[in-house]
C-alpha cells in the first residue's frame, strides 16, 4: 500500500525532475519485503533513496543542547531499511524547513555521521572567511569503516534562493575591517539597516537544490558521473590531507564564484 507524500517528498520529487531521472515511488521488490520510499534507474543502475522530514520536537530545547541524537536516529532508520539493498547505492535524504531546532545544516550532519567531534576551519563566525568549511573527525560515529557501509550518502535537501543583500553586506563588512573598525556579532544585521531596496534583490526563488555528503567509507561509493543540479554541492574527501570538503559545485554556483566580485561562499 503506497502512502501519502509528505513535502519533503513532494520537494525531492521536484528535485529529481529538474536532473532529470525518471523515479519510482515506493517500488514493491520482489523476494524484499522493505520498501525505500524511491528508486531512480541510471544507466542501468540502480540508486535508493529513502527520504526523512524533520519536524518540531515533542518537547523543546531549553539552553544548550546536542543537535545530532535527531539525525543519528534518522541514520540508524535508513540503515535498517537498506539492509535488503546491499547491492546498490543507497541514499538517504534529510529536508527540515518546519523547526529551528531540526534544520540539518552541514557541520551537524556531519558530526552525526563522521564523529560526535570535529575540527573545523575556517572556525565559526568568521563572518570574512570567503572558503568552504573543511572538516576532520574525531569519536563516535554512525558512519564509518566497520560500521554501515551501505549508505553510499547523505543528501541535505534544501530550499534555496539567493539574496545579493548578503553579497553586498559581506563586501561592506570586509572594507570596514580593512580599515580597521571593529566588526561586532550584529554587523550583517546593521548593513541590511542601512541598505536600500537596490541591492535586496532575490535570484533562483522558490529553487530546491541538494548538498551531496558522500561517505568516504561506503562498500559501493557514489559515482563520480552521478547526475548533478546547477545550484548544488557535492562533499567529501578527494585528497591526502584527509579534509572533508566541497569537492564539486553546480555550474551556476560556479559562475558565480566566477564573477569578478564572486560571490562568497557562506551565501552558497
Amino acid at each position: 500500500m503506497i502512502s501519502a507524500k509528505n513535502h519533503a517528498e513532494l520537494l525531492f520529487e521536484d528535485y529529481l525532475r529538474s536532473l532529470p531521472v525518471e523515479f519510482a515511488y515506493e517500488p514493491g521488490v520482489i523476494g524484499r519485503s522493505k520498501r525505500p520510499d524511491y528508486r531512480v534507474e541510471i544507466e542501468s543502475k540502480r540508486y535508493w533513496f529513502e527520504v526523512k522530514e524533520l519536524g518540531d520536537p515533542k518537547a523543546r530545547p531549553t539552553g544548550g543542547f546536542d543537535p545530532t541524537p535527531p539525525f543519528e536516529a534518522r541514520i540508524d532508520k535508513a540503515r535498517r531499511k537498506f539492509a535488503e539493498f546491499k547491492d546498490d547505492c543507497c541514499i538517504l535524504v534529510l529536508h527540515g524547513c518546519k523547526s529551528i531546532y531540526r534544520i540539518p545544516m552541514i557541520d551537524v550532519i556531519v558530526s552525526a555521521a563522521f564523529g560526535e567531534r570535529i575540527t573545523l576551519q575556517p572556525a565559526c563566525g568568521q563572518t570574512l572567511a570567503d572558503e568552504p568549511f573543511r572538516f576532520r573527525f574525531r569519536g563516535k560515529a554512525k558512519l564509518r569503516p566497520d560500521n554501515n557501509t551501505t549508505i553510499s550518502a547523505i543528501v541535505i535537501l534544501q530550499h534555496f534562493q539567493l539574496e545579493w543583500r548578503w553579497v553586498e553586506a559581506f563586501y561592506t563588512i570586509r572594507e570596514r575591517s580593512g580599515r580597521g573598525e571593529e566588526i561586532g556579532p550584529l554587523a550583517y544585521a546593521e548593513e541590511f539597516e542601512r541598505m536600500d531596496d537596490s541591492k535586496k534583490k532575490i535570484d533562483f526563488a522558490g529553487s530546491v537544490r541538494a548538498l551531496i555528503l558522500e561517505n568516504p567509507y561506503a562498500r559501493i561509493p557514489l559515482p563520480h558521473n552521478f547526475p548533478f543540479g546547477q545550484l548544488d554541492q557535492r562533499w567529501g574527501i578527494r585528497d591526502s590531507s584527509g579534509w572533508y570538503t566541497v569537492i564539486a559545485m553546480g555550474n551556476e554556483l560556479e559562475r558565480l564564484r566566477k564573477r569578478e566580485r564572486p560571490v562568497p561562499f557562506l551565501v552558497l
